[in-house]
């Protein structure tokens, strides 16, 4: 079986390493033993003899050749780890499994593929629909973790064949398969019973009613080399997902090619755009309705693309999400925003909190907390400038990894909102157990204020609830007078709108700030 193959590796380079260590120790007990003898043939002959250098010089070289050698052992165990496990994080028990590139030559080797020679056999991917979005929203992160490992044992189970078959793990949340079988039908067959079985497993355990595992297929004889091969059974898996049955098989064709041609250059123009730094930042202010003056603005982004123009965030953040590029986009979002506030202050100007947006992929991300403190510190940004927004659907879908994180990000003395209120699944229960400094009521329930009184009902009662949990109420979406008039009689304690301004650049914002209609003038001796 490939998995016990892959113990049997680690257990040999785990040995190889603990012969390092040990030879490394007898040599530095052979060293000592020299210069001991040394420096008794020293005392014993004084004043002539060299042979206690010799011994001297011979034992330091017997020391820094064990030193290297435990190193080779070491360094060799860490590459066979590296190529041969993917990361733990993905799954929910310890998982040995070929990565994406350590798959590729797996399958170079059983094909018997050359440079310029193309071996035979098939790549499959195996994709299961939703799990970077819908199931990790509505159920967690530790669910998709059981999901994998449920996934990896039936495939371990099914292809234990070395000779025959191989199995990995793409970091997109995928497994990639290969059978040295050129019978396509066969094949076929096996992928279905392999998708029925993880859907019959997954089912029994009664948290998920059913799942859809989605297949994609590519003879390595129709592309040019391996990573063609896998890179087209991964967009032949996802063709049409929608409207696929689960287990189903779809071969590649050029169809898929073609039609999905738009789709499959966004990913590496996102990426060309994050390097490029065409990404911008623009920034909305929030007005304080006690004081009458701005307090802060929320971090929005636009894709200032070099011959579309400037692009909204409809246009490329759903995207984003379903190529798993959404983590970056986020990373470079707040980076961008830290570097600004960090400019702000050096240069004098005046400094407001910053609310960023982080996805619900980022939020499960393991090293997010230290990358919000990291880089905060990296800019010398203090972190009671920073508003971290997470999204209402994660207080329904997943309150008690919610709780700890808000719990966690406010330990590091930056803020923390619930974003969209009312458009999702929260409950006021749900609220309550949350410690979330702000909430934002969505742009929906302020559109009608003006005109419908139930609408304004509601508003009402999540600002009075709001405040008796001890919580700061905001509206976002504002476009008029009116609303902010009946907004302030309600008692809300602050509005972001288009009423107020657009997002503005950096230069703009700052410049907004300075001058505009809507604040109260500062008193004498009043900080900014």
């Amino acid at each position: 079986m490939e998995k016990n193959k892959k113990r049997r590796a680690e257990k040999t380079y785990r040995s190889y390493a603990y012969w390092g260590l040990a030879f490394l120790s007898l040599a530095t007990v052979f060293f000592l033993l020299l210069l001991t003898f040394g420096i008794l043939l020293e005392t014993r002959y004084s004043g002539g003899s060299p042979i206690n250098w010799i011994f001297f010089y011979f034992g330091l070289a017997t020391l820094v050749g064990s030193l290297l050698l435990a190193f080779l052992f070491y360094w060799l165990r860490s590459r066979m780890k590296s190529e041969q496990s993917a990361s733990f994080g993905y799954f929910s028990k310890p998982t040995f499994v070929y990565t994406s590139s350590a798959f590729s030559k797996t399958v170079r080797k059983l094909s018997n593929t050359k440079k310029k020679k193309i071996g035979d056999g098939i790549v499959a991917c195996l994709n299961i629909k939703g799990i970077n979005s819908d199931i990790l929203n509505f159920y967690g992160v530790q669910e998709v973790k059981e999901i994998n490992s449920i996934a990896y044992d039936c495939i371990a189970s099914q292809f234990q064949d070395p000779g025959k078959y191989s199995f990995g793990f793409s970091s997109m949340n995928c497994f990639l398969l290969y059978t040295k079988s050129i019978d396509a039908e066969l094949f076929e067959h096996q992928l279905r019973d392999l998708g029925d079985q993880i859907g019959n497993k997954v089912a029994a355990r009664g948290k998920i009613g059913s799942l859809t595992v989605l297949f994609g297929s590519c003879p390595l004889r129709e592309c040019q080399n391996v990573d063609e091969a896998i890179d087209h059974a991964m967009l032949a898996s996802k063709y049409n997902a929608m409207n696929r049955f689960s287990s189903a098989v779809a071969p590649f064709s050029k169809d898929q090619m073609s039609l999905s041609n738009g789709e499959r250059e966004l990913p590496s123009d996102i990426l060309r755009a994050i390097k490029e730094e065409q990404f911008q930042i623009f920034y909305q202010p929030k007005f304080n309705l006690r004081t009458n003056r701005f307090y802060g603005a929320e971090a929005l982004v636009r894709w200032n693309h070099p011959t579309r123009g400037l692009l909204p965030p409809s246009f490329f953040i759903p995207f984003s999400e379903r190529a798993g590029l959404i983590v970056d986009l986020d990373h470079y979002i707040y980076e961008h925003a830290l570097r600004d506030l960090s400019k702000w202050e050096n240069g004098g100007e005046r400094l407001v909190k910053l609310s960023i947006n982080l996805s619900r992929r980022t939020v499960y991300d393991e090293g997010l907390l230290d990358f919000l403190s990291s880089t905060a510190d990296r800019f010398g940004v203090e972190h009671k400038w920073l508003d971290i927004e997470l999204t209402e659907s994660l207080a329904a879908r997943d309150a008690a990894f919610l709780y700890q994180l808000v719990s966690k990000i406010k330990g590091l003395s930056m803020a923390t909102s619930i974003d969209d209120f009312g458009v999702g699944y929260s409950s006021f229960n749900s609220l309550k157990k949350l410690p979330f400094d702000t909430l934002k009521i969505d742009k929906s329930f302020i559109d009608d204020i003006e005109v419908d009184k139930k609408s304004r009902d509601i508003v009402q009662a999540i600002i009075s609830l709001s405040h008796s949990l001890g919580i700061w109420t905001i509206a976002e979406g504002v476009e008029t007078e009116k609303q902010v008039t009946l907004l302030k009689g309600m008692g809300l304690d602050a509005v972001q709108g288009y009423y107020y301004s657009r997002p503005l650049n950096s230069f703009e914002f700052q410049r907004f700030l300075k001058s505009n209609p809507f604040e109260t003038p500062l008193e004498k001796g009043e900080k900014k």
